[in-house]
């Protein structure tokens, strides 16, 4: 391999690591635009990286697949933080049935999956018509005519997302959302969470329940080292994922969690049931934090 194929190759590597144009040409002592064509000619991205870009591939399909589901681009904004002509452009030939249409024929075309989120998990119909992006009125309609409209009676207590209890714990943890978040985890692993256990939300919006955005930090010290590290990647440029921030400060990721434990409950438990020690300062300054 020649000194030239050395430096191709060590370019790759850079802008794998997330490194910009401008930063690969300072660091190889090459032009802007020597650096574009040979990325271009090894087919590799020349632009920079967006919010789409600091997902990881889990969180990347999970987003293609609420896509599939039906859930409108303005949703999938909120619950991700990219935009929609980003999203539009990623979901290029993806089939939905309800592409183009709005209203009741979009319901009709995922009344399915609408029934599912609507009937099994703990949504109202405003939830349900900001995830579908149809009128919240319009919702309430195709909902009453199926026969499956909640009214405020028709769970008890917090169960029912119409009740004024569950109005009262939401307005109690708006700020947070750590009532839901906390349910949401002890309902998926079929366990109550250890004292200390911290949930966060990785897109930062705590409204937000998915599995695919909670995060589980074992002692609320490494939930702050995140955020710390986090902000000091951030302001460097943010060339770091925040997924590779949280798994370096001891985040665990819910869905490998429940993945795990599917295999091999007898290691969720055990981790579940431990308190994990905190890292000595030099540690937290090798990452281990």
């Amino acid at each position: 391999m020649t000194v030239q194929d050395l430096e191709i190759v060590g370019m790759l590597a850079l802008r794998q690591e997330g490194l910009s144009v401008c930063d690969i040409a300072e660091r190889t002592g090459r032009s802007r635009g020597t650096v574009s064509r040979i990325l271009r000619r090894e087919q590799m991205s020349t632009h920079r990286r967006g919010p789409w870009d600091e997902l990881t591939t889990e969180q990347q399909e999970q987003a293609r697949m609420d896509y599939r589901r039906g859930y409108s681009l303005a949703y999938l904004k909120s619950v991700y933080g990219v935009q929609t002509s980003r999203l539009s452009k990623e979901f290029e030939g993806i089939p939905v049935p309800s592409q183009h249409k709005t209203g009741i024929e979009r319901l009709l075309d995922l009344a399915a999956y609408v029934l599912e989120d609507y009937t099994e998990g703990a949504i109202g119909v405003r939830e349900a018509a900001r995830r579908f992006g149809v009128h919240e009125g319009t919702m309430q309609v195709f909902l009453q005519q199926r026969g499956v409209l909640k009214s405020r009676g028709a769970q008890p207590g917090i169960d029912n997302p119409q009740s004024k209890a569950r109005q009262q714990v939401d307005s109690t943890d708006r700020d947070s959302g750590k009532y839901w978040a906390r349910r949401t985890v002890e309902l998926a692993l079929g366990r109550k969470l250890p004292k200390g256990w911290v949930i966060h939300h990785m897109n930062e919006n705590p409204r937000d329940q998915r599995q695919s955005n909670l995060w589980l930090f074992p002692l609320a010290q490494l939930h702050g080292a995140y955020h710390q590290r986090q902000s000091e990647s951030l302001a460097a440029g943010g060339r770091v994922a925040a997924s590779q921030t949280a798994l370096e400060n001891g985040g665990l990721w819910l869905p490998q969690l429940l993945a795990q434990l599917a295999s091999s409950p007898e290691t969720v438990e055990r981790l579940l049931s431990c308190t994990p020690e905190l890292p000595m300062p030099d540690q937290q300054e090798s990452g281990l934090g």
